[in-house]
Parts: structure tokens; C-alpha cells; sequence
């Protein structure tokens, strides 16, 4: 609201990647656990193997309640109902986030530059650096999330 208008004007969203940033799996005795349950379909049992990044977890709160940002997490391990056990397992977790959605880098890539409400993506895969221009971020450490 601007001057007692109302706007029409999308609140600006930023976008973290779930696997790799905000959680990962710990081990290689996980990462056969999470082959074989995604080969099944298994997706609830898979993404109860990852551990979050509980630095990250911190500053996503942060950035959610003192600089108001709407947070997305994307998944680029598998289909919709992957996403849906990455929201469910964020769900437990209790973080404030908008939506959990599924695609690959270079969907996402070709799609930003007409969605002009989410301003950033936070990742931490040095070989996406350039598919998402000016947009996307490189994570090194928890607190670049939000800047």
C-alpha cells in the first residue's frame, strides 16, 4: 500500500534449492537408501534421509519476518509428488515457506525472465551459475541467503 492505495503489484518472491542448500544427504549409506526409495517411488521415505542445514534454517526465519521476503523452494531431483514430500517434510521442519515446487535448471532458466516477481535463486551448484543470469546466486555460506 502506497499513499492509502492499494496495489496490484506481486510481492517480490526469492527461490532457495532444496537439495544441496537446505538440506543434503549425509552419507553414501543415505544417498543407496535414497537411490533405491526413489526407484520405488518412495518419495516420504527418501526426503526423511536428508538433515537440514540448520544455519540456513536460521537465516530463512530471519529473512522471512524482518525483511518480509516470501520464500519458494525448488527441487531439481524429481516430479511434483517429490515436491510435495519436500513440502511435507518442510512442514515438519515448521519454516515459512510460500511454496515448494519441482522443475530443472534449465526450465527454470529459460522461465525467469518472465517471471518478474521472483528475484532471486539461491543455489549451490557451481555448474548452474549461468543458467539463471542475473537472478541466480551462488551460496557459499547461509548468510548470503536473502542479500
Amino acid at each position: 500500500m502506497k499513499n492509502n492505495d492499494l496495489s496490484s503489484e506481486p510481492v517480490p518472491r526469492i527461490a532457495l534449492v532444496f537439495e544441496g542448500a537446505l538440506a543434503w544427504l549425509p552419507d553414501e549409506h543415505a544417498q543407496r537408501q535414497y537411490n533405491r526409495h526413489m526407484d520405488r517411488g518412495e518419495f516420504d521415505k527418501a526426503v526423511d534421509l536428508f538433515e537440514f542445514n540448520q544455519k540456513l534454517e536460521t537465516v530463512v526465519w530471519d529473512r522471512s519476518f524482518r525483511m518480509s521476503m516470501q520464500i519458494d523452494v525448488i527441487t531439481f531431483l524429481g516430479p511434483d509428488k517429490w515436491a510435495e514430500a519436500v513440502a511435507r517434510r518442510i512442514g515438519d521442519e515448521e519454516l515459512p515457506v510460500h511454496k515448494v515446487w519441482a522443475t530443472t535448471p534449465k526450465i527454470l532458466g529459460r522461465k525467469l525472465a518472465y517471471m518478474r516477481d521472483l528475484v532471486r535463486v539461491y543455489h549451490c551448484y557451481e555448474q548452474y551459475q549461468l543458467y539463471f543470469g542475473q537472478k541466480g546466486r551462488y551460496l557459499t555460506d547461509a548468510n548470503q541467503f536473502g542479500y
